[in-house]
């Protein structure tokens, strides 16, 4: 964009003082579908070596199933739902296409990416910047045998073993020695262990892969042991109920030195909700962070319940004009007329443009609805009309499943609110 189209759109930003919010939505999809027809655009010039020298673009680098590193170049515009879609399509072996998902990975573990990150563009992600294949195990703990096993979603790499997953188990849910056990339910029924054949004991060095643990008859067992000689041992830990307004139970091993706040901790890696939200009540009394279990007298089997703190200063978007003086001061307002006054010059025909002109005005336009997307994430709810986030999220580029039609992508599932409980 040149000087000349950023002063008048400046200036067109700071004289609205009010907007429709239906025109809101117009404006979003107008960019949105100029966005996706661009990169339509470029994909074709990409091919040309001459002019891709002239485009931004970056290495990504992903993590392979079995460990190996590939590195591809990719435009800065380009999704990176995008790349993980054409990973995966060559270079994911097909039976293990509808299990893996691609994530990132630190010293705390595996990370899964939001929506948000899977539809943003690759400039966001430094050059070289490494992606990891993982999968997800739902793995029943079975605390005692009179008490229905609960299930604990575990994110592991294809070649990681039983043991490093025990390990993993009794790190995340805090549980004592623990035992793995398969069970292969038989065809055409349902998950549940009385359909199964009989359980076998995984040994520590079976691995992900070898044990064909991805394949969705297998079911995976976390039997508790109990040492019987040793009795301090066996009442160190016990269960607790925490029952939700929504009306689900989480179940959770504690010990009776643990504090409120630790068990917020663990109710915050089961079901995603910030410990600061969480307002636990056990025999009518509010639990103070600072106390332990053991003040309190919450012994095995105690119910405690959870109710969500709700942040205040919620703005409401309805449909009429909505004036920007009312907008709670996040910067709503700015990226908000950034949207209005954002413009691809009316582009008829894309040839009279240089693709690294073009590939300018793409990187502006996700620019400015990332920044939307940003000031309204958690801030606004929305009555009566469509949830501007949402829309942001969807049409990114529906167009991409008709490409990739043979393939079968999970792209959402990486946003499961108890993905690593």
């Amino acid at each position: 964009m040149n000087n000349s189209t950023a002063t008048s759109t400046v200036a067109l930003s700071k004289n609205l003082t009010s907007f429709f919010y239906q025109d809101l939505i117009v404006n979003v999809q107008a960019i949105q579908h100029k966005i996706i027809e661009i990169a339509k655009y470029l994909d074709t010039q990409w091919k040309n070596k001459k002019i891709r020298k002239e485009l931004k673009s970056r290495s990504i680098t992903f993590i392979d199933p079995y460990g190996n590193s590939i590195t591809n170049e990719y435009m800065d515009h380009e999704l990176i739902i995008t790349l993980f879609r054409k990973y995966k399509k060559n270079y994911v072996p097909k039976y293990l296409q509808k299990w893996i998902k691609i994530g990132k990975i630190n010293e705390n573990g595996i990370l899964t990416l939001n929506d948000f990150e899977l539809k943003s563009p690759v400039f966001k992600y430094s050059d070289g910047y490494q992606f990891i294949a993982y999968g997800v195990l739902n793995i029943f703990i079975e605390y005692r045998e009179d008490i229905i096993p609960e299930p604990f979603l575990l994110r592991v790499l294809p070649t990681d073993t039983i043991e490093k997953i025990k390990i993993q188990l009794q790190s995340l849910g805090k549980l004592p020695k623990i035992e793995l056990k398969l069970s292969i339910l038989d065809q055409g029924s349902q998950t549940n262990k009385q359909s199964s054949n009989e359980d076998r004991t995984l040994e520590s060095d079976d691995t992900v892969l070898s044990g064909q643990l991805y394949e969705e008859n297998r079911i995976i067992t976390a039997q508790i042991l109990q040492e019987k000689t040793d009795i301090a041992e066996s009442i160190s830990y016990f269960m607790i109920l925490v029952k939700l307004l929504t009306g689900r139970t989480i179940i959770l091993y504690v010990n009776s030195d643990m504090t409120i706040a630790s068990v917020k901790h663990l109710m915050q890696e089961k079901i995603d909700i910030p410990v600061n939200q969480q307002r636990l009540i056990f025999a009518s009394k509010d639990l103070d962070n600072n106390k332990t279990l053991s003040e309190y007298k919450i012994e095995h089997l105690a119910t405690l319940h959870m109710i969500q703190r709700l942040r205040g200063g919620m703005y409401h978007f309805t449909s009429g004009r909505l004036d920007f003086e009312n907008l709670p001061p996040t910067g709503a307002a700015e990226a908000i007329k950034n949207v209005f006054a954002f413009n691809f010059k009316q582009l008829n025909n894309l040839e009279l443009l240089s693709s690294t002109e073009l590939q300018n005005l793409v990187l502006q336009g996700q620019v400015v609805l990332s920044q939307l997307f940003n000031v309204i994430n958690e801030i606004f709810v929305f009555q009566g009309v469509p949830n501007i986030k949402n829309i942001i999220l969807s049409n990114v580029n529906d167009d991409e499943h008709e490409n990739n039609s043979e393939e079968e992508v999970d792209d959402d599932d990486d946003n499961v609110s108890n993905d690593q409980s």
